[in-house]
């Protein structure tokens, strides 16, 4: 470690974690916290007020403690930082040269690790250049590294994260590599779900007191939590997720776009495809196809004078608890009572081919 006495210097303490998840590196953060007030305490360091947290990745920039920082040494508030690693400070270029740039003007006297101290001579600055730069290969690496996990895991027709409500990770295989088993149990119950809400006569409030009150529907069990009857909320996303039909949607390699893919074969499905989008009509949603697409006799077959297909027109309306009858698709409300139709207490769906 550099020598030199730092007993002048007000430091400005910065702590990060990686991920903006709340329960993802929990101690993480209080535990740098702590080891700097041991060092404080050893050393007398003299810290500007309290110590800056920061739950956002430093792969980008636009992090507001991380520009809290910079701005309290330009205003000459602190003129030293302390910090866990530099790898913490950042992890892209446009943050690196900040700090430079900060050292070259005398602004910033040294940074502070545990380990090391970098002051602002020609050495210290290289070195810690190196340190920047191999956190930024770092994080590039394991960019490159996920990207083709998720390419091979989409190529074997599976989404990145843990397995739907209805099957189970299987855990026999590696991480990121697990297919899904079905999950007996719960997978039964989701079938008589689906059939019941197929047939139009339930609301998203009678459908989820149906799978508490009479299929005791839970949550799988993990590390913290599960094994509780599904909620509301959790009973809506089940009934869109698009698994169950046999298919599901994720950026391409390039992280943009969304790509429709289709899931393993070995994967049973609970319902059709055209069954997905009237479910998907039955909440108002507007992430179906704007062309309608229903298997029906003969469609496909019948074609006019002109050489244009023929084939049946399939309308889908519901009736509401005011009774008013109206066309759902792409709606959300009844246009007479104005209330959800996902809040509707007692619906009736009927579909129509002429």
């Amino acid at each position: 470690m550099n020598k030199k006495d730092t007993t002048q210097f007000i430091y400005g303490v910065y702590a990060r974690k990686s991920s903006e998840s709340e329960d993802k590196q929990v101690q993480s953060i209080q535990r740098q916290i702590d080891d700097f007030l041991e060092l404080q305490n050893r050393e007398n360091l003299d810290f500007f007020e309290t110590p800056i947290r920061e739950s956002k990745s430093a792969f980008s920039v636009g992090r507001e403690g991380f520009d809290s920082l910079v701005d309290l040494t330009r205003k000459g508030k602190v003129n030293a930082w302390l910090c866990w690693h530099a790898n913490r400070l950042s992890r892209n270029p446009i943050d690196a040269g900040v700090i430079i740039d900060l050292m070259d003007k005398g602004l910033l006297d040294h940074i502070r690790t545990p380990s090391r101290i970098y002051f602002a001579t020609p050495t210290d600055k290289m070195m810690l250049q190196i340190e920047f730069t191999m956190s930024k290969k770092d994080s590039d690496d394991k960019s490159v590294f996920v990207k083709s996990g998720l390419k091979k895991r989409y190529k074997k027709g599976f989404p990145c994260g843990k397995a739907p409500v209805g099957f189970l990770n299987d855990k026999t295989k590696e991480r990121g590599d697990r297919d899904w088993l079905v999950d007996t149990v719960r997978y039964e119950k989701l079938k008589l779900i689906f059939y019941r809400f197929l047939k139009g006569k339930d609301s998203l409030g009678t459908i989820t007191d149906y799978a508490r009150e009479e299929l005791k529907l839970t949550t799988p069990k993990s590390k913290r939590i599960g094994e509780k009857l599904v909620g509301r909320s959790l009973m809506e996303h089940i009934l869109k997720n698009p698994i169950y039909a046999g298919f599901f949607y994720s950026k391409d390699e390039y992280g943009a776009n969304r790509t429709f893919r289709k899931l393993n074969e070995n994967v049973p499905r609970i319902i059709t495809e055209d069954d997905h989008f009237k479910i998907l009509n039955i909440f108002g949603d507007r992430c179906h196809t704007k062309k309608q697409s229903h298997l029906t006799p003969y469609s496909g077959h019948i074609k006019g004078a002109e050489g244009n297909h023929m084939g049946a027109d399939v309308k889908l309306q519901v009736i509401c608890d005011c009774t008013k009858k109206f066309a759902y698709r792409s709606k959300k409300v009844c246009p007479n009572c104005f209330v959800k139709i996902s809040e509707m207490q007692n619906p009736k769906y009927l579909s129509y081919t002429y």
